[in-house]
């Protein structure tokens, strides 16, 4: 079972390209016959011609490099058939099931919306990373300042990934009181009137805007 925990640690992942040992100077066209009817039609606009001319493998590499950065391919390779040069691809792995666990604060639901995770979307460490990110700012936002998000992915159906985001959401931060200090005693009582509106509410930036802005 795999675990990271977003605020110590960051995962990379990385995508592996080949192409076949021959002469760099080597002409054919390029069949993307197994691609989606969408996306290639987007990949013929990028690349104007490239299933009717003769290619250097240069060209071939832009083209691969264009396809590596969609996140569901895992693994792109070409090879030769026929005189032309084909693609060949793995899909990336999709998220399974997702669950929680943890939470007391946000609901479910809110939990769910903050992320933007959902079953079946491509899997990807980056994207799930940034995903417990929000989640962690959401409940910052809250007073929660020291909240902690780990995401375990242990392996699901059909060799899908599931997710299990665990919160630990640790004390919330409330302002219980407003102490000023300045030797001008009108200019704390009237300060104290205007800062009175954020007492016991949660320690958020937004509290600090707002006394900034009395300030």
């Amino acid at each position: 079972m795999q675990m990271f925990r977003l605020i110590v640690r960051t995962l990379l992942l990385s995508a592996l390209l080949s192409l076949p040992a021959a002469s760099a100077f080597a002409k054919r066209s390029l069949d993307l016959s197994v691609l989606s009817p969408e996306l290639r039609e987007e990949v013929l606009k990028r690349f104007p011609g490239i299933e009717k001319d003769n290619l250097h493998l240069d060209k071939i590499d832009e083209v691969l490099r264009y396809l590596q950065l969609r996140p569901e391919f895992d693994r792109l390779q070409v090879f030769e058939e026929d005189g032309n040069y084909k693609l060949r691809y793995e899909y990336a792995k999709r998220l399974g099931e997702v669950s929680f666990k943890g939470m007391k604060f946000f609901s479910e639901s809110e939990i769910t919306s903050l992320m933007n995770i959902k079953k079946g979307e491509v899997f990807d460490q980056n994207t799930l990373i940034e995903k417990g990110e929000k989640l962690r700012q959401g409940y910052k936002d809250v007073g929660f300042m020291n909240a902690v998000i780990d995401i375990e992915m242990p392996p699901g159906k059909d060799g899908a990934v599931d997710i299990v985001v665990k919160v630990t959401e640790n004390k919330r931060t409330l302002i219980t009181s407003i102490i000023l200090q300045s030797p001008n005693a009108e200019l704390n009582k009237d300060l104290s009137k205007k800062l009175k509106s954020v007492l016991d509410d949660p320690l958020t930036e937004k509290a600090f805007e707002i006394g900034r802005a009395h300030v």
